[in-house]
């Protein structure tokens, strides 16, 4: 999977949102950078349905971005993922 297939399903603010990758894959978009690039990090199921409780948390928006990033859309960054292995992290169970 790459950047392209993410799916925004709610977004927060202008600078974030929640949303998919798939059908089984959950992510938070963060945009970041001068020029509002954004990358994912990966949720879980849990924290995707709450996401308006946490949304306004520093500490657990803080937790969920020290994740390691899914894909982003940085120029050299990581852009594609293995669905696979992201479905088998300790966030896609």
């Amino acid at each position: 999977m790459n950047a392209n297939e993410y799916r925004r399903m709610r977004s927060f603010y202008s600078t974030c949102s929640v949303g998919m990758f798939g059908a089984h894959i959950y992510a938070f978009e963060q945009l970041t950078g001068a020029c509002d690039t954004p990358e994912y990090h990966q949720i879980t199921r849990e924290e995707y349905e709450a996401a308006e409780q946490w949304v306004l948390e520093d500490d657990k928006v803080m937790e969920i971005l020290s994740r390691p990033i899914l894909c982003d859309r940085n120029k050299g960054g990581r852009w594609d993922f293995d669905e696979e292995a992201a479905k088998d992290s300790p966030w896609g169970r």
